[in-house]
């Protein structure tokens, strides 16, 4: 492996660190923020709440993205990369083959127009 490469692949994985970082804290952020998320079950892990959810993956993909970013064994912080994004490809694909038509909660509640105008 040249040294180009390898510093490319150290910084894609740095990035991907930041992005689990960024994600997870926007999470954290909208749950502090509406305390009455709604008690509704999630469409996939049905046993769980939403706002469970949420937190759960919140928690997850922060736990990841310090690793990520800290550790300094490269194949697992990969694998580690590969595995959460094949947990959140299997939950999308989950969706659509459920048909479900609400908006994703990625973001938690972000996106949604009522929670922008409460920021507003």
């Amino acid at each position: 492996m040249t040294m180009t490469s390898e510093k490319t692949q150290t910084f894609l994985l740095k990035m991907s660190g930041v992005i689990l970082l960024i994600t997870s804290m926007l999470k954290i952020i909208t749950l502090a923020l509406e305390w009455t998320y709604p008690p509704t079950s999630d469409p996939i892990l049905y046993f769980l709440t939403g706002r469970t959810t949420q937190i759960v993956s919140s928690v997850l993909e922060c736990g990841i993205g310090l690793f990520v970013l800290f550790s300094r064994n490269y194949f697992l912080r990969a694998m580690l990369v590969v595995c959460l994004g094949c947990v959140f490809l299997t939950y999308r694909c989950g969706l659509y083959l459920i048909g479900y038509k609400g908006s994703c909660a990625c973001l938690g509640r972000v996106t949604s127009p009522k929670f922008s105008i409460h920021m507003v």
